[in-house]
């Protein structure tokens, strides 16, 4: 059994005058690599289905601010810390400065997100509930968030609004201006 054919595209009237429409264009087709094109090692990587472990910023105003252009900023949570590395010169530098993790010895963080403007990333913690907005570019916690009762798995940003949904069933919605 055959399709039917696509009706041919009408004839547009405008102030009077009948006009064809434009062609499509030619598409252009790029190559996909089959193989990646950077692979990075990830001691301590949490295996769980319901964590946000890995948020991509693609543009930064923190380490990766002076990034040529096609740069960015991914930041991917091991255990108790989160790493930031810069696509454009491919350097890794801790959260924090490597001084001090998000989560306690033996706690892990659950979810990462960045906030739009690629300066500000969200920091859920499984052991504490809490969420954490730091400052990439001074590498410092600016507030502490609390109210939800178990680890922390999603966090998003519309603005300077952060919601973020935790294993107790529970959204939270976060103004933090």
């Amino acid at each position: 059994m055959q399709a039917p054919a696509a009706p041919a595209a009408a004839p547009l009237a405008v102030g009077g005058r009948t006009t064809a429409p434009a062609p499509a264009p030619a598409s252009t087709r790029r190559p996909i690599p089959q193989a990646p094109s950077r692979v990075l090692d990830a001691p301590g990587l949490v295996d769980d289905f319901y964590c946000n472990l890995l948020a991509w910023a693609p543009s930064a105003a923190g380490p990766a601010a002076a990034s040529a252009p096609g740069g960015g900023l991914l930041a991917v949570a091991l255990g108790p810390a989160v790493y930031l590395w810069d696509a454009a010169s491919g350097t890794v530098s801790a959260l924090g400065g490597g001084e001090r993790d998000p989560a306690a010895e033996g706690d892990y963080v659950s979810s990462v997100a960045w906030a739009a403007d690629g300066a500000h990333l969200a920091v859920g913690v499984a052991g504490t509930a809490e969420v954490q907005v730091w400052d990439a570019a001074a590498g410092r916690q600016l507030r502490s968030l609390r109210g939800h009762g178990a680890r922390v798995g999603a966090a998003a940003w519309n603005g300077a609004c952060l919601a973020t949904g935790s294993r107790d069933s529970v959204v939270l919605t976060h103004d933090v201006r």
